[in-house]
């Protein structure tokens, strides 16, 4: 017990240091927020310590992401200083369409 407690203080230290990594969340994990109120939500994330995404709502027929421009979505992420590492999205309609499709879709 009194081996365990002297590890405890170098325990507490440790954890007041900042990571080599940035905590991540799925987006998808806050959807119905994101669809309400983005960049609340995102704010909220980021102050709760989360510095990476990954993205989830993107809506190909639009280019938005929850209502936002694919381009002003990326600005927003930017201002707020965080990063999209991943993103889920809907490929399997894709599948058996023309490639031109799939390269906007794409990119």
């Amino acid at each position: 017990m009194t081996g365990a407690m002297a590890l405890m203080p170098s325990v507490g230290c440790e954890m007041n240091k900042k990571g080599a990594y940035k905590l991540g969340l799925q987006l998808f994990s806050v959807n119905s927020d994101m669809n309400k109120d983005p960049i609340g939500t995102l704010s909220l994330v980021k102050d709760m310590g989360y510095a990476d995404f990954e993205i989830y709502g993107f809506n190909p027929g639009k280019g938005t992401y929850y209502g936002i421009g694919a381009s002003d979505f990326k600005n927003l992420l930017d201002d707020l200083g965080v990063t999209v590492s991943s993103g889920h999205y809907g490929f399997s309609d894709y599948l058996n369409a023309q490639r031109d499709a799939l390269k906007r879709f794409v990119d």
